[in-house]
Order: structure tokens, then sequence, then C-alpha cells
């Protein structure tokens, strides 16, 4: 029977996972021995170098890693439905945002006797990409690592270490979002077949989706 064994990282639960899997984890560089775990039976969070060690030297890089042990580890990434609720979850809270925020310029464009409804009209729209743009920005660089409809999904954005991500590497992200569109939303499909379950603009940014808890 296997152990369920949890992994905390930068104060995110992820998890369950099998003994096997977290030796797999530590072999390939996706955890160090100073990562934290808990499984039935501990009193405390303990360090992973506790109980596991390396039994086989950590790769040069994480794209030239064997495909076979990541097999076993996909379900630590978010697939593409639960992407695409999280996904209407963030688009109906920025159209919220975006209509309050073009209200108030319009009242305060008017208030200042702009009232040229030509240029009002045109500059709302980028007050609305303003919003979008923030939204994702402001919270998947935050401390929860991710917009709400993320979190509702009970998954988070990490750099290619599990670590918090920049502003400045959030925003690449958004924007790359241009790109996955452009190719017909293939490079949206493409983390329903990705090894690591990335989209075009993750793999762009440099980014992976994980779930906080199995």
């Amino acid at each position: 029977m296997n152990t369920s064994i949890h992994i905390s990282r930068q104060g995110q639960r992820l998890g369950p996972f099998s003994e096997g899997q977290i030796q797999e984890m530590l072999n390939s560089g996706m955890l160090s021995q100073n990562d934290l775990y808990w499984k039935e039976g501990n009193t405390g969070w303990e360090s992973v170098g506790s109980a596991f060690h390396r039994t086989t030297p950590p790769p040069i890089a994480y794209s030239e890693r064997t495909p076979g042990p990541q097999m076993n580890l996909a379900a630590a990434h978010p697939g593409f439905w639960l992407r695409v609720a999280a996904y209407f979850i963030d688009q109906i809270l920025i159209s919220i945002a975006g209509f309050i925020a073009g209200f108030v310029f319009a009242l305060v464009m008017a208030g200042l006797g702009g009232t040229d409804q030509k240029i009002i009209e045109g500059i709302v729209p980028i007050v609305g990409i303003v919003v979008s743009w923030l939204y994702y920005a402001l919270f998947e660089s935050s401390p929860k690592q991710a917009t709400p409809g993320k979190l509702v999904c009970g998954f988070v954005v990490t750099d290619m270490n599990g670590n918090r991500i920049s502003f400045g590497r959030a925003t690449g992200r958004y924007f790359g979002h241009i790109i996955s569109a452009l190719t017909l939303c293939i490079g949206y499909i493409m983390c329903a077949f990705t090894e690591k379950k990335q989209c075009l603009h993750d793999m762009m940014a440099r980014c992976l989706m994980y779930k906080k808890n199995g």
C-alpha cells in the first residue's frame, strides 16, 4: 500500500504523491532535500532529505530529462479543462472590473470636459486591456501565485523550479497569450498534449501550473 505524501513549497501544499513519485522528483531535480514533506504518522513537516536520498545525479537541464519518470508526475499539473474553467471565472471578474474602470474613466472625462464620444469610445477598450493585464500580472506574481479563477480551481503559476514568478515574467506570460491566439488557438490546446501541461505562452515565459492539492 502506497503512502500518501504531501510536499510544502513556497507556502503551497502539493500532492498527494507516492513514495516512488517523491523519489523520482528528487532524482530529477524537481525536489531538493531541503523541501518539506508530510505523511500520516509524522508529528510535523520534515525535510525531504531526512527520509529520501537522491539515487541518481540530477540532469543538466529540465528539458533533457527522460520522459519515463515524468509521465507519472503529470497529475501535478492541471489539465486543459481545469484551465478552461479557471479562464471563464477570471473573464467574468475581468469583465466586471473592466466595466467599472471604463465607467469611472468616462465619468472623469466628462467631468473634465472631454465630451468627444469617439475619443471616449476609442480609449475605453484600452482601459479594458490594461485592467486585464494588471489583473493577471499582479495576481500571478503575488504571494498567492494565482488569479482568483486559478485559486478556485486549485492551482498556481510558478517558474520551472516551482517558485513564485516576478511581475515582469507574469507580464510576458500575459502578452504571450496573443501568440497562443494567433496560432488559431493551437497554443492553448497544446496544454492537453504537452508533457508538463504547458500552453505555448507558458513555454515562452518558462512557467508551469501546479495543483495546490492532489
